[in-house]
């Protein structure tokens, strides 16, 4: 099987107090935060000062705070039904519409997945006709954070 994707900041779970972000933090790993006008892109958090001066009253889910492991991980597979998001802007195959495309940051809803001749998952949507498919996996990631990203 093909290796897979390498796993992006925004695929990693999210904080759910200011307390588990900090004690992340000090456990030697990194808290990153979506930048709502370059989504799905992350920020990070220079240190413990720095996340409590950002979020003095605190955070929950909302805030959108992934707590991101200090040693690099490979992301899991896909799974049909999971939320993923576009990484950059995608036109549809085949001289279609020039608006028929995907956007950066449009969210995705897996319908069937196929592996291609080296093992890498090649996605169809259930909001996309198949004729538009398949697209690879490796230009989307897992959206942790609901339709909004």
């Amino acid at each position: 099987m093909a290796t897979q994707r390498e796993k992006l900041c925004v695929e990693y779970p999210l904080a759910e107090t200011i307390e588990q972000a900090i004690a992340w933090i000090k456990a030697g790993n990194s808290c990153w935060q979506e930048d709502s006008n370059d989504w799905p892109n992350c920020g990070g958090f220079d240190d413990v000062e720095d996340l409590k001066y950002n979020f003095e009253d605190g955070i929950d889910k909302s805030y959108n705070i992934h707590l991101v492991t200090k040693e690099p991980e490979m992301a899991e597979p896909f799974k049909v039904d999971d939320g993923v998001v576009s990484l950059v802007e995608l036109r549809y195959c085949g001289g279609q519409d020039e608006d028929d495309k995907i956007d950066e940051g449009m969210v995705c809803y897996i319908d069937r997945i196929r592996l291609d001749d080296n093992g890498n998952q090649e996605l169809y949507f259930h909001d996309h006709a198949d004729r538009y498919g398949p697209w690879s996996a490796a230009d989307f990631v897992l959206n942790v954070c609901g339709d909004e990203g």
